[in-house]
């Protein structure tokens, strides 16, 4: 993994990361103990073991600072499955926040290019 190809792993692995919140958020409206239930609850244990797997991959390519700082993608992601998956608002402050998290994750990123 060089470059590009390291960046965009970084980023798909937090994709799948915040995945695994909305199947987690779907078993928590689910009945306790009915398919629906297990099934999201699979689906999030599925998503968060793909998400490890490619994490330790990254981490022996990169070093463990300039992965991290990347991670505030991950509430960004979060933020957008909760408006479109779930209909939940997102407030002005929210939405400064999420442009602050990418200015802020550019500019690292700007260091490693």
């Amino acid at each position: 993994m060089k470059g590009r190809s390291i960046t965009i792993g970084i980023v798909f692995s937090i994709l799948i990361q915040s995945l695994a919140s909305v199947w987690i958020k779907m078993a928590g409206g689910a009945e306790w103990g009915t398919l629906a239930f297990f099934l999201y609850y699979t689906l999030a244990l599925f998503f968060m073991g793909i998400y490890a797997l490619m994490w330790q991959m990254l981490l022996e390519k990169k070093e463990l600072s300039a992965i991290y700082f990347n991670k505030g993608l991950l509430y960004v992601f979060v933020l957008i499955w909760s408006w479109l998956i779930f209909k939940e608002r997102m407030s002005v402050g929210q939405i400064a926040g999420i442009c602050l998290i990418l200015l802020g994750i550019g500019v690292s990123q700007s260091e490693n290019v």
